[in-house]
C-alpha cells in the first residue's frame, strides 16, 4: 500500500528520511517521509488520510483542511477536535491533488502547529442516504441541529463557500458534474459503519424549481439506500 506523509512548515522540502508508518492500523514499512516547508501537503485523493498534529489541540479546537487541485480549492473541512486530541482521520476530495491544514479557535488561527498527513487505503461509498429536500423556512435548520446529535446520524462538515455548506450540501443541484462517481459525494461525510447508519443532507434547493429539475434523476441514480423527507409550511398557501 503506498503511503505519502508530510509534515508542514513553511516553503521547500527540507530533508527526506526513512520512517515507520501507521496507516488506519495496518503497518507500512520503509516509507519515504518528506518535511516540507509548505502549507500545501500532497495527497492521493478519494483515500482516508491520518492528519496528525504536533501539538495536542486545545479546548473548542478545529483542524480546517482545505481539499485542493492545482492550487485550487476544491471544497473546505472545519472538524472540531476534541481537547488534547493529536490525530484526526478524514476523507480527501477525490480530485483533490493537495491539501492545507490549520488549527483554529474560534476566530483565531493557532500557529506553530505542524501536520503529518498519511494517506492510506482508498474510500468506499457509504450507501445509505438520508436527504431533506426542503422546503425554505420549514424548519428544516431546527431539524438539521437535531438530527447531527443522534448518533445513528453522519453529518459533514465540509462546504465551497458561496456554493456548498455543511447542512445545505447542494451536491445534486450546485456541484453534480456528469463524470463524478458516488464518491464525489461520499467522501464528505465521516461515516464509520460501526456507529453510523445514514449520512445526512438537508438541502432545500433541491425541491426549487426550476433550478431542481434535474435532481431527483440524479439522486435516483446514484446507488445504495436512500430516505427523503420533505417538510411542508403552509403547503395550501404556497400552491395558490
Amino acid at each position: 500500500m503506498e503511503s505519502s506523509k508530510v509534515s508542514l512548515q513553511n516553503a521547500q522540502c527540507l530533508t527526506t528520511v526513512r520512517t515507520v508508518a501507521w496507516t488506519a492500523g495496518i503497518r507500512v514499512k520503509n516509507r519515504e517521509r518528506k518535511v516540507c516547508d509548505d502549507v500545501s501537503i500532497p495527497v492521493r485523493g478519494a483515500s482516508y488520510a491520518m492528519v496528525t498534529l504536533t501539538a495536542a489541540a486545545p479546548e473548542r479546537a478545529k483542524l480546517v483542511v482545505e481539499h485542493q487541485l492545482n492550487g485550487e480549492m476544491l471544497a473546505r473541512e472545519c472538524r472540531p477536535l476534541t481537547a488534547g486530541a493529536t490525530a484526526l482521520e478524514i476523507k480527501t476530495h477525490p480530485d483533490a491533488s493537495h491539501i492545507a491544514c490549520f488549527l483554529t479557535v474560534g476566530e483565531q488561527s493557532v500557529d506553530g502547529v505542524r501536520f503529518d498527513v498519511e494517506c492510506g487505503e482508498r474510500i468506499e461509498p457509504t450507501g445509505r442516504y438520508f436527504i431533506v429536500i426542503g422546503a425554505m423556512k420549514a424548519g428544516t435548520t431546527t431539524l438539521f441541529h437535531l438530527l447531527a446529535q443522534h448518533p445513528d446520524i453522519c453529518r459533514s462538515y465540509a462546504e465551497l463557500p458561496g456554493e456548498s455548506d455543511s447542512k445545505e450540501i447542494n451536491y445534486f443541484q450546485k456541484l453534480y458534474n456528469s463524470s463524478d462517481t458516488a464518491l464525489h459525494y461520499d467522501w464528505r461525510f465521516p461515516f464509520d459503519p460501526a456507529r453510523h447508519k445514514w449520512t445526512l443532507d438537508v438541502s432545500t434547493n433541491y425541491a426549487k424549481l426550476p433550478i431542481g429539475e434535474d435532481v431527483p434523476e440524479r439522486i435516483a441514480a446514484m446507488n445504495g439506500q436512500k430516505k427523503l423527507a420533505y417538510i411542508l409550511r403552509d403547503p395550501v398557501d404556497r400552491i395558490e
